[in-house]
């Protein structure tokens, strides 16, 4: 940058293509044909099979197929720019923002089906028997839009994500010492759907878009390696080779937590006296609690959420949804530090003995933890709307993690 070999600047743009796996559309490639069936409501002689009249035998099935007119494969254009600076000490930082954005990714789950039973339909009768309305027990497959199928998948492209993070590091190495720290800070939106979060809306993708159910806001990683000072300087051979050249590394980690709604079901399973066919009137769309405040705020100790945000959609009036999108909420945040001390004596000129010494997680630090079956991040309501786990929603009430030692000796020679 300025001519010095201290400052440098440097950028990158590409793009690229990913061609979408044959196990994504092998179902499509073998659609099968149906066969049209029809009993006779009685025995019959052979001579009056042509007169007479018989009954259909319909079988809906699920099917799989691909979008004819579609012709688009995923693309993911990729982008950076970074300085990197010489620092003192013989050390280098950098500074850079990274970022990348995917479009015509493949479509999945409720999106790729395009017999969703439609938002309210259930309220109505059934278009097939005439029968009046019962959402809770209504026969879904006669409120589809094509009523001779079942779920229709149609192998097709147009979700997207993208990343945007700013990335900072500093590190140094030299022949006694070596140290690496990095710092991120970014966020990965898109989609939900699939392996990235929980679909909640079938019929609206753009209002699936949130944080991914992989996004960690911050990650800090340090690594070191350090000769440890050698305070024996008398022609003392045994002190010396006892006490002297010894050398010391580690690890630290430290990771923002998960977001909690992606990873939840979109919706924290929520559960109550109403649902989404007798609210919404359609089992596509995932019934979502309405928010009454930020869920980030007024946390007691170790909770991520708080319950009093809570609430049925009854609010919006029926066969309205409550939010689609949460605020970010995020999980315990990770954090695991790791030491090891080590040192090679030289016994003969090519026999040698190293010791060593590893403390995984030497500081004990306890990770904080929901219990397997994450019961206090589900939503469960009583007949009268009021949360009955509220004592224990949002809290990570137990801890894990423990200190692991090792000792090693190795015989060289």
């Amino acid at each position: 940058m300025f001519g010095n070999g201290r400052t440098v600047i440097r950028g990158g743009l590409g793009e690229y293509r990913f061609q979408t796996s044959s196990d994504s559309v092998s179902a499509a490639l073998n659609l099968t044909h149906q066969n049209a069936q029809f009993n006779s409501p009685a025995p019959l002689l052979v001579t009056r099979i042509d007169s007479s009249v018989y009954q259909p035998v319909v079988s809906k099935n699920a099917v799989t197929a691909m979008d004819s007119s579609d012709s688009q494969e995923p693309l993911t254009t990729t982008y950076s720019f970074t300085i990197r600076q010489a620092m003192p000490a013989h050390s280098v930082a950098e500074f850079g923002y990274v970022g990348n954005q995917t479009t015509h990714a493949l479509l999945e789950d409720g999106l790729a089906n395009i017999n969703n039973v439609p938002v309210g339909a259930l309220f109505g009768p059934d278009p097939v028997t005439g029968a009046s309305a019962n959402p809770g027990a209504a026969n879904l497959d006669d409120y589809r839009p094509r009523t001779n199928y079942q779920q229709i998948t149609v192998i097709s492209h147009g979700a997207y994500q993208n990343y945007n993070g700013l990335q900072v590091s500093w590190r140094k190495a030299t022949t006694r010492h070596f140290f690496s720290v990095n710092y991120t800070f970014g966020k990965a939106l898109g989609v939900a759907s699939g392996t990235q979060g929980a679909l909640v809306d079938p019929f609206n993708m753009a209002a699936n878009y949130g944080v991914l159910a992989y996004d960690h806001t911050q990650l800090l990683n340090t690594a070191y390696s350090f000769r440890l000072p050698s305070p024996i300087h008398r022609k003392n051979a045994y002190l010396k080779g006892t006490l002297n050249e010894w050398q010391l590394s580690g690890i630290t980690l430290l990771q923002s937590g998960a977001p909690i709604q992606p990873n939840d079901g979109g919706n924290l399973n929520l559960s109550g006296p109403i649902n989404n066919r007798t609210w919404l009137g359609t089992d596509a769309v995932t019934l979502q609690p309405l928010l009454t405040c930020n869920p980030n705020t007024g946390l007691a100790l170790n909770q991520y959420m708080n319950p009093a945000c809570f609430s049925l959609p009854t609010a919006l009036g029926s066969g309205k949804n409550g939010n689609i999108v949460f605020p970010y909420v995020k999980g315990p945040s990770y954090f695991n530090s790791d030491l090891a001390i080590f040192k090679t004596f030289a016994i003969t000129e090519k026999k040698r003995l190293q010791f060593r010494a590893t403390a995984n997680n030497f500081l004990n630090h306890p990770l904080h933890s929901f219990t397997n079956n994450g019961a206090e991040l589900n939503l469960n309501f009583d007949a009268n709307g009021q949360l009955t786990n509220s004592s224990t929603f949002g809290r990570a009430q137990y801890t894990t993690g423990y200190r692991q030692l090792y000792f090693a000796a190795r015989f060289e020679f």
